[in-house]
């Protein structure tokens, strides 16, 4: 789904650009750690150095092994290779024992100062315990850092983000370094050691990362919030509710929360896939609103569903404390829920729904990201920057994306919106306008005539009324068929359209009669009206045969409302002043 997406033809060339983005990122933070050679030796020319190939493991099922003991010679011989582990353990009790062993570089002064750092990747596991032996010490004794965020129900070390231990120059080479991990979820720990410069580095560039996500994410949720305010669109109001999900879980997954609210990280980090499970949640929900999937696409819609589903029940199993069964959930799930909320923005862009082609851009980048890091939480990917950090990065740049698809949703939104007010524009014009003459028709008439009159009331304004028809229009069409009458009752519309005002109303009262409604006119103002329009069109000449110049005149009758009148009233004595010039010889106005 992923390449048909890059491949088409709205999304192409912005898929090119976000490849090439990628690689420039991982030009810019490799990350990636050498690997020992033969032996774990540190000299002067070594900066870092992968110490998982060197890691024996002794499993402690039940978690109540104490350094004693571990270090004893009876358990000596019943360390294995780090690749082993136990069958049909239960993870929640686990605890791993390693242990390894350093070789002093003779290039190295032995004088003061801390030459190099352990450094337990980017994974904050619950508890992390380093037992080192120092050359002043007896056998059996070990000065002992602790770490993680959980160590005897308390946090420890909270200014710091990553697990770093020093490592003290005056190290006895000929004992073993032993590091206890008690976590539900890591088995083998990637496990770095660091030179001075080398740690800032990759400090360096780790705080760089993280802080590019959360800041993009935390201006994208403002963003959208601000936006949300205005319009009350719930789309967007799912939009914010699945950008703060990713970043409360981007923070706690990289520690930043760690650093910023130790209480809470307590409380968060170890219901990190419960975190993820709300992710989920407000991811499908959102799509599901965005592409009206209920609508247009009923059986993705079931599967948007199935995820969210799937989503409760991981959760509710994280919060149950079934952390190995949640967590194989959480990361089959974020295999399959991109798939299925790609493959909707693809079919509904192909139904012609133009903001799709961000959406699926920024979920294509969210697949990717998680696919990293699922190959990565699997040993398939080594540790790096890129990898570790792949859902965060994605998660920045989707919400951006996801922003723009909400922006080019609320413009196709105002451009239907627009459409369909000119089509209703134009629908009532149909509806209350006289095809023939331009003019407002006689229902149209009627209802502006009862509204003109109350506002003339209530504003204690004038109101006048005219009554046009057209003297002997019956004979005309007689003589020279109703195609010719139809070419006199246009132009007279087009008369009346030209005497009167914007405010005024001119309307086709039925056959050849007309009415205009003059708002704010006196009778004065109104026979005067009356009279441009009657001259205007005794001005018009027509040819119903090419021999004939014809005129055609009109009669017409002025009224004004008077204090106890009604639409009836008015309309009766205005076609009383029209009959009035009728019966006087026609082609004139008379007011009553």
């Amino acid at each position: 789904m992923v390449e048909d997406m890059l491949l088409n033809r709205s999304n192409k060339s912005a898929s090119v650009r976000l490849l090439i983005a990628v690689f420039i990122l991982i030009a810019l933070f490799p990350g990636r750690f050498a690997t020992a050679g033969t032996a774990p030796i540190l000299d002067a020319g070594r900066t870092s150095l992968h110490l998982n190939h060197y890691l024996d493991v002794l499993w402690d099922p039940n978690g109540k092994m104490t350094i004693e003991e571990a270090a004893s010679p009876v358990n000596a011989e019943a360390f294995r290779p780090i690749d082993t582990r136990p069958t049909g353990k239960s993870q929640r009790k686990l605890v791993a024992w390693y242990r390894f062993r350093l070789k002093k570089s003779p290039q190295l002064d032995p004088g003061g100062g801390l030459p190099f750092f352990l450094f337990f990747g980017y994974y904050l596991p619950r508890q992390i315990s380093l037992f080192l032996p120092l050359e002043d010490q007896k056998p059996g004794e070990f000065k002992t850092i602790t770490d993680g965020w959980q160590a005897g129900d308390r946090l420890t070390r909270p200014g710091s983000s990553n697990n770093v231990f020093p490592i003290p120059r005056a190290f006895d080479q000929d004992r073993y370094f032993y590091l206890r991990v008690s976590d539900p979820f890591e088995v083998n720990p990637p496990l770095f050691l660091f030179d001075l410069p080398t740690m800032e580095r990759i400090t360096s560039e780790k705080n760089i990362l993280e802080g590019v996500i959360s800041g993009v994410l935390v201006s994208m949720i403002l963003y959208n919030l601000a936006i949300l305010v205005f319009l009350r669109d719930k789309t967007y109001f799912y939009y914010i509710l699945y950008i703060t999900s990713m970043l409360i879980y981007t923070v706690t997954l990289c520690g930043q929360l760690k650093v910023l609210w130790p209480q809470l990280f307590s409380i968060s980090v170890p219901h990190i896939v419960f975190l993820s499970a709300l992710s989920f949640i407000f991811g499908a929900t959102f799509t599901r609103v965005f592409l009206s999937t209920k609508q247009y696409l009923f059986k993705t819609d079931w599967l948007l569903r199935l995820i969210i589903l799937a989503a409760l029940i991981f959760g509710g199993l994280d919060l149950g404390g079934k952390l190995s069964l949640a967590n194989l959930m959480a990361l089959t799930a974020g295999l399959f829920s991109p798939v299925v909320i790609i493959a909707a923005g693809l079919i509904r862009l192909r139904q012609g729904f133009i903001p799709a082609r961000y959406y699926l851009l920024g979920w294509s980048v969210l697949g990717l990201g998680i696919l990293v890091f699922v190959f990565y939480s699997f040993g398939v990917l080594s540790e790096s920057n890129i990898t570790v950090h792949a859902v965060g990065l994605a998660q920045a740049l989707e919400s951006v994306l996801l922003s723009f698809a909400l922006a080019d949703r609320i413009r196709l939104l105002h451009r239907e919106r627009h459409l369909w007010l000119e089509k209703e524009r134009r629908l009532t014009v149909l509806s209350t306008t006289d095809e023939l003459t331009k003019l407002g028709n006689k229902r149209y008439f009627m209802s502006q005539l009862a509204k003109e009159i109350e506002h003339a009331r209530r504003e204690d304004q004038p109101l006048a009324l005219i009554m046009i028809d057209v003297d002997h229009f019956k004979l005309f069409n007689d003589a020279y068929g109703h195609p010719q009458g139809d070419i006199v009752l246009s132009r007279l519309g087009s008369v009346i359209r030209e005497q009167i005002r914007n405010g005024d109303l001119g309307c086709r009262y039925g056959g050849e009669e007309f009415a205009v409604i003059l708002p704010g006119v006196n009778r004065e103002t109104a026979w005067s009206i009356a009279e441009r329009i009657r001259l205007g069109f005794a001005a018009e000449r027509f040819h119903p045969k090419p021999s004939l110049n014809l005129q055609v005149t009109l009669s017409l009758g002025v009224s004004i409302l008077e204090r106890d009148d009604t639409a009836d009233s008015l309309l009766n004595r205005t076609d009383q002043a029209l009959y009035r010039a009728k019966e006087h010889g026609r082609n004139q106005t008379v007011s009553l």
